[in-house]
């Protein structure tokens, strides 16, 4: 069986959404292809349509499989993706919106467990204490509806009803 291996690999790189593609033929009549799809981290607008985008910048075309954040503005477009990275497995909260619009910042507009929506600052850097951070205070304060993680180890919060 006669095959060319860059061909069938350059096929599936024709799509948007894999990201890398090992082939290997394993004689004498077998051909083993290992696909790896790209991760959507979040939705950015793209001309009139909304497009996945991954931790590389890449976007592709949107699957619908699951709730994406809304990512607006590219200024901080980098370090928003790497706080998607980094808050997309926390159990605390998820994020909803992300807002990259400001080159020295990205802000968040997250969900708790309860369903409280919180707008969050992050600023730049330092994601992981950042998202620790806010965990710990979701876990001690349920009426807050802005935080402030810019200047941590201090963190700012608003609470609601005049606080």
């Amino acid at each position: 069986m006669k095959t060319d291996a860059a061909m069938i690999r350059k096929i599936f790189l024709d799509y948007q959404d894999i990201k890398e593609v090992h082939v290997r033929k394993a004689y004498p009549d077998r051909i083993i292809i290992t696909v790896f799809q790209r991760k959507p981290l979040g939705l950015v607008k793209a001309g009139q349509e909304k497009m996945c985008i991954d931790e590389e910048g890449v976007l592709f075309p949107e699957t619908g499989s699951e709730r994406l954040p809304v990512i607006k503005g590219e200024a901080s477009l980098t370090a928003g993706l790497k706080l998607l990275m980094e808050t997309g497995k926390r159990k605390e909260f998820i994020v909803r919106e992300l807002s990259c619009a400001n080159p020295y910042e990205v802000v968040a507009t997250i969900e708790d467990k309860t369903g409280r929506v919180i707008m969050c600052n992050f600023g730049k850097e330092a994601f992981r204490k950042k998202a620790e951070a806010l965990a710990a205070l979701i876990e001690n304060n349920d009426k807050k509806f802005y935080v402030d993680l810019r200047f941590i180890p201090y963190v700012v919060v608003r609470n609601g009803g005049g606080d």
